[in-house]
């Protein structure tokens, strides 16, 4: 998948993304945790690329996506180590080059997003779907879909309460919809002050856009393999929504109901994105393993039954489980 990665206009940005670092301290423009409460940023020109830079401090990074934030140039980047995204100017990024395919494959980043769009390409539940670490931890996943209920305030209280107890942010991928961030701006907000205060450290993983559902209509034709979807503004879009609400995106893409296609899966892989499953959807039956599960529950109040074996599960196991990031699970 590598050589399907670039695209087209790149020679503003390299232009740009020059050694001028004497403002180097203004060079993350939503500071180290990626979060501001300011959502009214204005992101234009929001593009794919795949570059190779090193910022301030000489650290490689690959750029992934570049566009003006606020009048800025900016770019959304990706350590190729631990695979954590931030957004930077690109003032503060120099030495920009294509990135190669040696470089690529031979980084924690390249191998595992090359795993995650790798055939075969199931109809449900694509990409990564458990841990890789030989470690015994389980990630918790909260899949935040349109709804007319609001949010699910018993479950981020729980995760509340173990932060607490464990004096550390509860670790948590929430997997948002721009549809239920627009429709629920305070409790959005909420979310944003949990890791602002540091009780929770949230992985930001795109959900779509509007995620279509029929009841009724087979998975092959229903969610983001419904008629008429606009895949690149599903994602890309979304992502760029993401930035202009004050948050970060990470790598992971997180399908509506798991399901997709080849034609999506190879999508993402041109973005440089990983998509994400699953092996513990609570509400369809599936318990938690020993180690390396990826709970899956939803926060918007759509899926009271997952809400409540994901209490019980906590209540009962609490004290044994060692709550971990899905990067965590990755080994990284």
């Amino acid at each position: 998948y590598f050589k399907q990665f670039y695209c087209i206009s790149m020679s503003l940005f390299l232009s740009l993304a020059a050694p001028s670092l004497s403002n180097a301290a203004n060079c993350l423009p939503f500071g180290d945790l990626g979060v501001t409460q300011d959502s009214s940023q204005q992101v234009v020109d929001y593009k794919s690329v795949f570059l190779s830079c090193t910022n301030p401090k000489d650290k490689k990074l690959f750029v992934l996506r570049q566009f003006q934030l606020n009048g800025v140039e900016s770019a959304l980047v990706v350590d190729p180590n631990n695979l954590r995204t931030q957004l930077i100017s690109a003032s503060c990024l120099q030495d920009c080059r294509e990135l190669t395919e040696n470089e690529y494959e031979n980084s924690v980043y390249g191998r595992i997003h090359s795993e995650s769009v790798s055939a075969p390409f199931p109809l449900q539940n694509d990409g990564i779907v458990s841990g890789y670490s030989k470690k015994v931890q389980i990630s918790v996943t909260i899949d935040m879909c349109p709804s007319k209920k609001g949010i699910s305030q018993n479950v981020y209280d729980k995760l509340k309460e173990i932060a607490a107890d464990n004096k550390a942010p509860f670790p948590v991928g929430i997997a948002l919809t721009k549809k239920w961030m627009k429709t629920y701006p305070k409790q959005f907000r909420w979310l944003k002050e949990q890791m602002l205060s540091g009780t929770f450290d949230i992985l930001w993983i795109n959900h779509s856009d509007t995620h279509p559902y029929k009841s009724g209509v087979a998975l092959s034709k229903n969610f983001l393999l419904s008629k008429n979807i606009d895949f690149t503004a599903e994602v890309l879009g979304t992502e760029a929504s993401f930035i202009e609400a004050g948050i970060t995106p990470s790598l992971f893409f997180r399908f509506p109901g798991l399901v997709s296609s080849q034609e999506q899966i190879e999508s993402l892989a041109d973005w440089g994105l990983i998509p994400l499953g699953s092996n513990t959807w609570l509400a369809k039956g599936e318990r938690p393993k020993a180690s390396q599960s990826i709970i899956l529950i939803h926060g918007n109040r759509n899926e009271p039954q997952g809400e409540t074996l994901f209490l019980n599960y906590v209540e009962t196991k609490s004290a044994d489980i060692a709550w971990a990031s899905v990067l965590n699970l990755l080994g990284i």
